[in-house]
Formats: structure tokens, C-alpha cells, sequence
């Protein structure tokens, strides 16, 4: 679902279309306007990750406590591609674009794989860049933007373990 939006022929907004770039198939632009989607690569975030597992339950009556492997987290790079035949529409479709997000950062609302909702901050690496493409007959605007989404893999193995729930004081007043 794209949150850009540019008048057609007859004066409606229409959603400027957004397809995912798979790196296995061949890249053809087919429509314009248009934005494409691409992951870039992956890597482990060593500065997010906790080591240590984590306690998400107690159990009182029983003196157990219920711990979980904290999950791994990974930054994965996409890259925002923007395609137009026109200037006019390229404007629009980055002011559109940058104008709902102009702090460089924003919550995505996605799904994990068991279905949860969750939250995945994005980050805007770096400015927009913007690049034509001429051939004898067409020109093609080209304008970039690359972020940085954090995700974790969580695997949610937990570990029941014993709680001390007293530690014995030694009688200080016999010594």
C-alpha cells in the first residue's frame, strides 16, 4: 500500500505503485510513476544484543522463574527507488514521501512470523540522491533513499529454573 498518491489523466489521486525487487529476476520498470523496493543486505547488530537471558515469568508458589533467550538482533538495509518519466511527478512523489516522514526515522507497523503485531524501527541513511537515465528517445528520473530497519530473530526458547525466594541470615548476636 503506498502513501504516495499523484493525480492521473483525469485528476484522481491514484496510489503511485510499489513493487518488491527480487535479487533472482530481471528488473524492468513497466509503469511510471513507480517505486520499487530492494533489499540491499543484512547484518548481525552486536550493539543491540543481550547476551543474557531474560526473566519473563515467576511463579511464586512453585519458587521457579521462567527465563528466555534474548533475541538476536539484525539491521537490514533496504533501498527506496522512485521512477518517473516527468520531473513534476518525481517532485511530487519525494516531497509526498519525505513530507510523511521528516524526522529521517519512523515506526513500521509489521506482522512476525507467528503473526504478532509489532513495531520495526527505520531509519533514513542517508539524503536523498537523485539521477537520469537518457536514451534516444526517453528520459527517466531516478531518485534513491536507503534505510536501515531493525528486526530480531526471536526463537523464544525458555528455560524454567529454580528462584531463591530467602536468603538465611546468620544470627549475628551468638558470634
Amino acid at each position: 500500500r503506498s502513501i504516495v498518491k499523484l493525480k492521473d489523466s483525469n485528476g484522481i489521486l491514484k496510489p503511485v505503485p510499489v513493487k518488491i525487487r527480487k535479487p533472482d529476476e530481471d528488473f524492468k520498470i513497466e509503469e511510471y510513476p513507480s517505486m520499487t523496493l530492494y533489499n540491499l543486505y543484512s547484518v548481525r547488530d552486536e550493539v543491540r544484543y543481550f547476551p543474557d537471558s531474560i526473566v519473563v515469568d515467576r511463579d511464586f508458589t512453585r519458587n521457579k522463574l521462567i527465563e528466555e533467550k534474548g533475541a538476536i538482533p539484525y539491521n537490514l538495509f533496504y533501498q527506496l527507488d522512485f521512477w518517473s518519466r516527468q520531473q513534476s511527478d518525481m517532485n511530487d512523489m519525494t516531497r509526498i514521501w519525505l513530507g510523511n516522514h521528516p524526522d529521517k526515522s519512523f515506526n513500521l507497523p509489521v506482522k512476525d512470523m507467528a503473526g504478532n503485531d509489532r513495531d520495526s524501527f527505520v531509519l533514513q541513511t542517508d539524503d536523498l540522491r537523485k539521477s537520469d537515465f537518457l536514451t534516444e528517445h526517453d528520459r527517466t528520473f531516478h531518485s534513491v533513499l536507503t534505510y536501515k530497519v531493525w528486526v530480531e530473530i526471536d526463537e523464544k526458547i525458555r528455560v524454567e529454573k529454580d528462584m531463591i525466594t530467602e536468603i538465611p541470615y546468620p544470627d549475628t548476636t551468638k558470634l
